[in-house]
């Protein structure tokens, strides 16, 4: 409404459209595992005027994505996931699930062994397994003989380079596994007389 010096009034009438946000939501195939941990996301976003037509992803990780549906892989670790959407007509909306993906780090196996070195002439060897938080164990001796005891013994029938692999669970459910060579070798056992008989008949005759 306006009004003039002389009193006179005047009205323009206009409408004014105020439109809705989107409503930002996703979904996750997975929510944890161990890493690298590879997850989909779908965006399943909503909007009541016009279509959600642009996606930002943030999924914590260092890594984004800009589709509809999007696929990144985490390390170990806990991570928050954030989705922007936006509708045909400008209008944002954010969402952030907070600590949405877990990926559990792997075991980190090892073992030693002895006697060091291997001789065949003493093939059995002792192993031992050092790993921290493993509740199966899967041990590959290189000559085609497994087994599952944690700390086991085994016979080597040969001379060789043997890679021995330790394979391991954690309780989580990881699965990782160490592989080291294991040399077999020759022992060669020399002989010395404890006397000699000088007498020329080729027998001991010197020290």
């Amino acid at each position: 409404i306006a009004v003039s010096n002389y009193n006179c009034t005047d009205t323009v009438e206009k409408y004014v459209n105020v439109w809705e946000l989107p409503v930002t939501s996703f979904v996750a195939d997975t929510l944890q595992g161990c890493e690298p941990l590879t997850v989909s996301f779908t965006s399943t976003a909503v909007s009541v005027n016009g279509a959600v037509i642009d996606w930002n992803w943030d999924f914590g990780n260092g890594l984004t994505g800009v589709t509809s549906t999007a696929t990144t892989t985490f390390q170990a670790g806990t991570y928050d996931v954030s989705l922007i959407s936006t509708s045909s007509l400008g209008c944002r909306d954010t969402f952030t699930a907070l600590d949405m993906i877990t990926a559990w780090s792997l075991p980190v196996p090892d073992f030693k062994y002895s006697p060091r070195p291997v001789s065949i002439f003493q093939p059995i060897v002792n192993f031992t397994d050092l790993t921290d938080d493993a509740v199966a164990w899967l041990w590959d001796f290189g000559d085609d003989f497994i087994t599952d005891v944690q700390n086991p013994e085994h016979v080597f029938n040969a001379t060789g380079i043997y890679p021995v692999q330790l394979q391991v669970i954690s309780s989580l459910g990881c699965i990782n596994s160490i592989t080291k060579n294991v040399e077999v070798v020759e022992e060669y056992t020399l002989y010395f007389p404890n006397a000699f008989t000088p007498n020329g008949d080729g027998n001991n005759d010197s020290f």
